[in-house]
């Protein structure tokens, strides 16, 4: 007899696969613009605010987020909410509120509630399996 696993939802499933490989897509590119930038320079660190380090250090975590949310779902999605969030408030602190693409901030981290979405709905579905096979 073949078990049901946890997440094979179909809708979950193809949730988790999107959000993966936009996700990666988007950290590729991030990447490739940073490399891009820092190509021909000298090494920006020594330049940057404490205020930009810290922005750029909580941008890395989002990031991170994003790249171990493939292995632990929760733990990947945390981390890159709280990155996305510190990022957020470090654009706040440097620019106000009157910064104008606080979307790209909402659409990093509705990456992280993607992943987070997933993993609470394979739980769910885990106990809901566990519960009708001790009915049986």
């Amino acid at each position: 007899m073949n078990a049901e696993k946890p997440g094979s939802g179909t809708v979950v499933n193809t949730a988790r696969w999107t959000v993966r490989v936009v996700s990666l897509a988007l950290v590729a590119l991030l990447v490739l613009i940073g490399v891009g930038e820092s190509w021909n320079s000298p090494i920006p660190w020594t330049r940057l605010s404490p205020l930009d380090l810290a922005m750029f250090v909580a941008l890395g975590l989002a990031l991170f987020g994003l790249l171990i949310a493939w292995r632990w779902e929760l733990t990947g999605a945390l981390l890159n909410i709280a990155g996305t969030t510190l990022f957020t408030l470090g654009i706040i602190a440097k620019r106000g509120l009157q910064f104008k693409f606080f979307w790209i901030e909402g659409a990093l981290a509705g990456f992280g509630f993607v992943f987070l979405l997933c993993w609470w709905s394979d739980r769910r579905r885990a106990k809901a399996l566990r519960k009708g096979k001790e009915d049986l």
